[in-house]
């Protein structure tokens, strides 16, 4: 189906082919790595260091979101993230849904 683009230059139209089926619609994860996040439900400040999308081009990535999809369902992304507790390290992994911005 051949349309008019309303975004063109010079205020010219230009004409542009669209086709349902050839659509991909791509989410983006909200963090990235080295962001600052705490669970909204409350937590200690955590760093994201690593991010994993279900359509990820890196085999290990698609596969640590699918394991984890397997086991808790779907999610947008899931975040492995580090926080401490005095000079105790801890690191667990969140989907994106239960995770928010710090504040601090």
């Amino acid at each position: 189906m051949t349309r008019i683009c309303p975004l063109s230059l010079l205020g010219e139209r230009v004409p542009f082919n669209i086709s349902i089926n050839s659509l991909k619609i791509i989410v983006m994860s909200k963090f990235k790595k080295g962001d600052l996040v705490v669970l909204k439900s409350g937590s200690p400040e955590m760093t994201v260091v690593g991010v994993f999308e279900k359509n990820s081009t890196v085999y290990a990535e698609s596969t640590a979101y699918e394991a984890y999809t397997q086991k808790f369902g779907e999610c947008i992304a899931i975040y492995s993230c580090n926080w401490f507790e005095g000079n105790k390290k801890h690191e667990a992994v969140f989907p994106e849904e239960s995770l928010e911005t710090s504040e601090e």
